[in-house]
């Protein structure tokens, strides 16, 4: 029996060892920006998920700099509220 729960117990654990791991990068205007919107990249090591998009023009030009600079392709916009300051940018893209 502790031998089964052992066995059970590693197959279902050792998956997160063998996970490859993933990075996340914040833009935020802070201040700067007329709204101080989080948004946060996700990357594994193949390709990268966006949450959120920017306000501003200037804001969403910054942000895909930092994308550019990932190196990964963007796999997916996640957008998680539908407030303009998410999603407004996307119209430019």
């Amino acid at each position: 029996m502790k031998l089964s729960a052992l066995a059970v117990a590693t197959a279902l654990f050792s998956g997160a060892v063998f996970a490859a791991p993933l990075t996340l990068q914040t833009y935020n205007p802070q201040e700067k920006g007329l709204f101080a919107v989080n948004s946060p990249l996700v990357s594994g090591p193949h390709e990268a998920v966006l949450f959120d998009a920017q306000f501003s023009v200037k804001d969403g030009e910054k942000l895909v700099e930092m994308i550019k600079k990932n190196g990964k392709p963007l796999s997916r916009i996640v957008i998680t509220s539908g407030d303009p300051d998410s999603i407004l940018v996307l119209s430019r893209w």
